[in-house]
């Protein structure tokens, strides 16, 4: 026996699968005296993992943002930019080690295997047995985690 999807069923459907697999936007905004950068990240990643390889490619363009005094992000996700997200967090491009070093960018990677996950560093902290401080820490590459420690991760990480 074949069912037929109501009308108005088969729309909701299709509006789930659109707004499921379409791409939304970050936008990287620096300011100063000389000038403005916008950069816009259009993916499908989540807003915290479009977050993440913003500021991880701000940081390597670093040395030429001296000049920039004010810096802010935001999510357009859905059609609805999401300013008060920008006002909590703000952005902080000077706050971790160069991304050219093997801490930063494996910091980089627990960073987005986590958000992968959908784990907040908190849950992540608390079931790997590090506070969330050093977990914040090893994420920035400001610190290397022991071997130990990666296996952990790792473990959780999948």
């Amino acid at each position: 026996m074949i069912r037929h999807m109501s009308p108005s069923i088969q729309i909701q459907r299709s509006k789930h699968i659109q707004n499921t697999y379409q791409a939304q936007t970050t936008i990287l905004e620096l300011n100063g005296p000389i000038g403005s950068i916008q950069m816009r990240i259009r993916s499908r990643l989540s807003p915290r993992q479009r977050r993440t390889v913003g500021i991880a490619f701000m940081r390597q363009i670093r040395p030429f943002l001296e000049y920039f005094s004010t810096q802010s992000i935001y999510h357009t996700d859905h059609g609805i930019t999401d300013f008060n997200r920008n006002d909590q967090r703000g952005l902080n491009l000077f706050s971790s080690a160069d991304f050219s070093s093997k801490n930063a960018q494996c910091g980089f990677e627990i960073r987005m295997r986590r958000l992968e996950k959908g784990l907040s560093q908190q849950d992540l902290a608390t079931q790997s047995g590090l506070s969330n401080r050093h977990l914040s820490k090893i994420e920035r590459g400001i610190c290397r985690p022991t071997h130990r420690t990666r296996m952990r991760l790792d473990a959780i990480l999948g």
